[in-house]
């Protein structure tokens, strides 16, 4: 995710939580969602929270397109 999909993170962090999305790095999955350390100089830790919990990691790829669908959405 980190190396492949770095642009996706940085719009999660901009566009759900008005941060900068300066070097995002996915630091850990789970069935409730994932967290994201952002930012230069102070990293900063975010959660995002999925919609439902998930069970396999095709369900998780599904909810990252989702998520990324939405936050080109928002304005």
């Amino acid at each position: 995710m980190n190396d492949d999909h770095a642009e996706a993170l940085a719009l999660f962090c901009q566009r759900f939580r008005g941060l900068s999305g300066t070097a995002p790095r996915m630091l850990q999955v789970d069935a409730h969602g994932f967290d994201v350390e952002q930012g230069e100089a102070s990293r900063e830790r975010v959660r995002f929270e999925f919609a439902e919990p998930l069970s396999t990691p095709e369900q998780v790829r599904l909810a990252m397109i989702e998520l990324v669908s939405a936050a080109r959405a928002v304005s």
